[in-house]
């Protein structure tokens, strides 16, 4: 009995699952014959978001698990974890019935959020928990070598942001073909100046960098020249 109304909301039902109702009204004689059925199809249960992958310094791929009975899905991207803002073109976007989605970002070494929410014909679900990734760092600056001696040099560059570590090349070769052992792809840690050794005098030496965080690496630096003291 829902009394003199004439909509009811009904609760405690299991997502994807088509329901029927039909309704009788009485007065003080009596009661009448049920109406024809209605039908109501409830929206999917929220997806299962998963770790970004393919991450780089402008882009990554979001991911995220398929929802029973859901035809499609609306993805957020933003930077703030509340997503009072969203990165544009990433606003409730309809990426239909894929689970993963391309997308490109404007800032390297930075955080991004996404969370996906599922639909169907009967609705759209509640948001799915928010995957946090963070972009590779940009690439650092190489700098002018100092310390040049006849068997070493100090090699240098400034800070990339959101790096939490470098990897230090050196090669007597411009196209870096022939790398020196010991200093192909170096994990120099968290440092912006690394004193290279070993070396040949009055000989040309070529170095880049490239930083790295938690999920990916920059692309490389720029080259420096130095040449030995002979």
């Amino acid at each position: 009995n829902v009394n003199n109304v004439l909509t009811r909301a009904i609760t405690g039902l299991s997502e994807n699952t088509t329901y029927y109702f039909r309704v009788r009204a009485y007065n003080g004689y009596g009661t009448g014959i049920s109406s024809a059925n209605g039908a109501a199809l409830t929206s999917p249960a929220a997806p299962v978001s998963t770790a970004a992958s393919s991450v780089t310094g402008s882009s990554f791929v979001s991911n995220w698990n398929a929802s029973a009975g859901a035809t499609g899905y609306y993805l957020d991207v933003s930077t703030v974890s509340n997503f009072a803002t969203f990165v544009t073109g990433y606003n409730n976007v309809d990426v239909g019935s894929a689970t993963s989605r391309y997308i490109s970002v404007s800032s390297a070494g930075s955080d991004y959020y996404y969370r996906v929410r599922a639909y169907n014909a009967g609705g759209t679900s509640p948001n799915s928990l928010a995957q946090t990734v963070t972009t590779a760092p940009p690439a650092p600056a190489a700098a002018a070598a100092t310390a040049v001696t006849a068997t070493s040099f100090q090699a240098n560059w400034s800070a990339a942001s959101g790096a939490t570590g470098y990897r230090l090349d050196v090669s007597t070769a411009s196209d870096f073909s022939a790398l020196l052992a010991g200093y192909d792809d170096l994990n120099v840690n968290n440092v912006t100046n690394y004193t290279v050794t070993g070396l040949t005098a009055g000989t040309p030496y070529y170095y880049r960098i490239r930083g790295y965080n938690g999920t990916g690496l920059s692309i490389n630096s720029n080259v420096i020249t130095v040449v030995t003291i002979p």
